[in-house]
């Protein structure tokens, strides 16, 4: 489980003071484990930095490990995820 709020962590808390969940710290690798469809979270670092490329405001993602699962992705990989995110924002129109 990632909480990702205050409210979230309250309502953890909650739940295992009352014995509902018992719970262990885990790690980005068993998150990303996990989640192993979700290869969108493992090319996040490379489409914020293409957006950073062409100075289009880029999100901020507090606790989340973006550059240490970027860096598990083969080149091809990566480059695939920085060129077709330039692509998409030229074709958009986005500002920068």
């Amino acid at each position: 489980m990632i909480v990702r709020t205050e409210r979230g962590r309250d309502i953890l808390s909650r739940a295992v003071s009352a014995g509902y969940l018992e719970i262990q710290p885990s790690s980005p690798d068993a998150v990303l484990s996990g989640q192993s469809l979700q290869n969108r979270r493992k090319e996040l670092y490379g489409r914020l930095l293409a957006m950073r490329i062409l100075s289009v405001p880029v999100p901020l993602y507090d606790g989340f490990p973006a550059y240490e699962t970027w860096r598990l992705n083969a080149i091809a990989v990566k480059a695939r995820v920085i060129a077709g995110t330039l692509k998409r924002i030229a074709k958009r129109h986005y500002r920068w």
